[in-house]
């Protein structure tokens, strides 16, 4: 056993497992993320998978996604809602993948550990990827997988088991492996602030690419080797466009970073002197180079791959550098001096208000849309003669998240668009009643309706939330 276990100290940094910062990580992550679970709503997807029961995420190159959801589910059929056990295993993994960063960061820099692996936790985009009832396992594993990659150490003998792990990460989700460049940055400013040797700090860069690369490559060959040919975009074109074209992409991927901070500016402000002061104290031509190799290597981490794709997604739940670059500027902080990491309440409290404005609107929706979807139903199933309906709009807001919503950035995930509102009405109607159409379906149904409405029949006028019309067997919902 001995023998064993000074053969994993070749991998990881044993040291520094302790149950007290574990137990502080992981209430952090309970107290940020607790608000998803107070929302406890359905969200996006949701709303396909609970009424037609497919679980589908192989068809996106996750394989392990769909593996997870079968094992909660217990059968590979049918998937079935394990709210709120996905949650708190997925709230669980976020602070133990903190307490990974710190084991990884606590031997060389123990100043700056307990400090960043609270900072990890501490990222609004992750808030979108737990909303996803179904999904939020998958994700998380995603996160854990690739942040366990990096935790090891770089060196010989655990090189193969960090393209393990990063090629584990891809098969749940793919952008999360993105997060292992943007904990590379960081390492790499730490090292320049310890006035670590350049030769450490470029074999280091060298060694971590070359582990990402590798898993990419033997992700790519994998899903050659499965036969999967599902691409959710095309290559840029290799001509003199394609620079101008990766700079776009890059700009879109930075973008909600900024939306997020924008209603706050006035705030964060105050941060901007203090940030170049901190460079500026103790400055060094070896601080500054690894400053100028962490921006660098985070740019490259906000899309990863994805930027050389003509078309980029750039939905939150898919970004995931947010807290390394909190974590960044807590680098920049502590090295100047350790009492200026207490500015960082400042983002951090930010952060915590989103998050359970998040919560509370999903909550305050919720209540509001069940009475309104209950008389729906008995609407829709009073007429006999009508076999199919059509969803045209959405439903209404509540008064009372109206201006949260508008004062939240993302509006604070809250939508109920098109295909969202029908998946939640047909909560509550007959099964089969109302048609299910994705986007692309719903606009051609919305120009067929906008066609014939002038001839179709007001049965019912529920004003101010929906009216239903009708014509023959065929039945449209007309939000107001």
């Amino acid at each position: 056993m001995k023998n064993k276990i000074e053969k994993l100290d070749y991998l990881f940094n044993q040291d520094s497992i302790n149950l007290k910062t574990f137990v502080l990580l992981l209430i952090t992550s309970f107290l940020f993320y607790y608000s998803v679970i107070y929302g406890s709503g359905f969200y996006n997807d949701d709303v396909f998978r609970i009424n037609s029961g497919p679980f589908g995420w192989e068809t996106l190159g996750r394989y392990f996604a769909t593996d997870i959801a079968q094992l909660y589910s217990l059968n590979n059929q049918v998937i079935v809602d394990a709210s709120p056990l996905t949650w708190i295993i997925s709230i669980s993994l976020i602070g133990i993948s903190a307490k990974l960063i710190y084991c990884k960061f606590n031997k060389d820099y123990k100043e700056y550990a307990s400090s960043l692996s609270l900072l990890f936790i501490i990222n609004p985009f992750f808030i979108q990827n737990l909303l996803y009832r179904f999904d939020n396992l998958g994700m998380i594993l995603a996160l854990f997988f690739s942040v366990l990659s990096f935790s090891l150490k770089d060196n010989k003998y655990s090189f193969l088991f960090k393209v393990i792990f990063l090629v584990i990460g891809l098969n749940f989700y793919q952008t999360f492996s993105n997060i292992f460049l943007s904990l590379l940055a960081i390492q790499v400013l730490l090292m320049g602030y310890k006035e670590k040797s350049y030769k450490e700090i470029i074999s280091l860069i060298i060694y971590s690419s070359i582990v990402f690369i590798l898993a990419n490559i033997i992700y790519i060959l994998e899903l050659k080797f499965t036969g999967f040919n599902n691409s959710r975009g095309d290559l840029i074109p290799f001509n003199l466009n394609m620079f101008s074209a990766i700079y776009s992409n890059i700009v879109q991927g930075f973008k909600p970073f900024w939306e997020f901070w924008l209603p706050y500016k006035n705030i964060i402000r105050i941060l901007i002197p203090f940030v170049a002061l901190s460079i500026l104290i103790k400055v060094s031509v070896k601080r500054l180079l690894s400053l100028l190799f962490c921006t660098l290597i985070m740019i490259s981490s906000i899309l990863g791959g994805m930027v050389f794709l003509q078309s980029v997604f750039t939905d939150p739940r898919g970004l995931h550098y947010f807290s390394a670059l909190l974590m960044a500027l807590g680098v920049i902080f502590i090295g100047a001096n350790k009492n200026l990491k207490l500015l960082l309440l400042i983002p951090v409290f930010i952060c915590f208000i989103f998050s359970y404005r998040v919560g509370n609107m999903q909550k305050i929706q919720a209540s509001f849309e069940k009475p309104i979807f209950q008389e729906l139903a008995v609407d829709l199933s009073s007429n006999k003669e009508i076999k199919t309906y059509f969803n045209i709009g959405s439903i209404t807001f509540s008064n009372y998240i109206k201006d949260i919503r508008k004062m939240t950035p993302f509006n604070g995930f809250m939508t109920r668009d098109g295909w969202k509102t029908t998946g939640a009405i047909n909560e509550y109607a007959p099964k089969g009643l109302v048609k299910f159409e994705w986007w692309s379906q719903s606009l051609k149904t919305l120009e067929n309706y906008n066609n014939k409405k002038e001839t179709l029949n007001l049965s019912i006028d529920k004003s101010p939330f929906y009216k239903i019309y009708t014509k023959g067997s065929n039945g449209w919902i007309v939000w107001l």
